[in-house]
């Protein structure tokens, strides 16, 4: 197996923190022509029922996408590709939105879509870049999490997914 090092590892912990333009770190972010409204942030110690403790909460959005930008996460000098791991909670009314992940070089944006699950259900989740598909010289990259509005289902935009366990590491 390959030896990884791991450049970064969330820590969701802390005080529930709704709505807050950092929480955890991790900053919100919208990615609409007009700007979607701060939401999501950390569950804290003891959510409502259904909602895993010490996770980022990413709201589901009715238009473009919007989510939560980790701090900058500095890159070792040669690797062969970074690897993403985490673990997601979908909410139980959670509806008509994809999640997607990816990685911002500071140029360029390597997207994911982590797979729709059942609302309820956690799942766990990885993604590998190959070190060759960045821009190269990168230094550092911030790792997205957002959910996008999906249109061609008619229901309406509601409930968020939970993050937990997220980790970068490289090889």
């Amino acid at each position: 197996p390959t030896q990884e090092q791991q450049l970064y590892r969330s820590d969701f912990s802390g005080e529930a923190v709704r709505g807050a333009k950092m929480a955890g770190g991790w900053f919100f972010n919208t990615w609409a022509k007009t700007p979607l409204p701060t939401s999501g942030g950390l569950t804290g110690d003891y959510p409502a029922a259904g909602v895993p403790a010490r996770a980022l909460e990413v709201s589901a959005v009715d238009r473009d996408y919007a989510g939560r930008s980790s701090p900058r996460i500095p890159l070792p000098k040669k690797f062969n590709a970074l690897v993403l791991r985490g673990e997601i909670t979908f909410g139980k009314n959670f509806a008509n939105n994809r999640v997607v992940t990816f990685f911002w070089t500071g140029k360029t944006a390597h997207f994911f879509q982590i797979p729709a699950g059942k609302p309820g259900s956690t799942r766990t989740f990885q993604f590998v870049l190959p070190a060759e598909k960045m821009p190269q010289g990168t230094e550092n990259v911030h790792l997205q999490v957002a959910c996008q509005f999906s249109p061609e289902s008619g229901e309406k935009p509601a409930g968020s997914v939970y993050f937990r366990n997220i980790t970068l590491s490289a090889r």
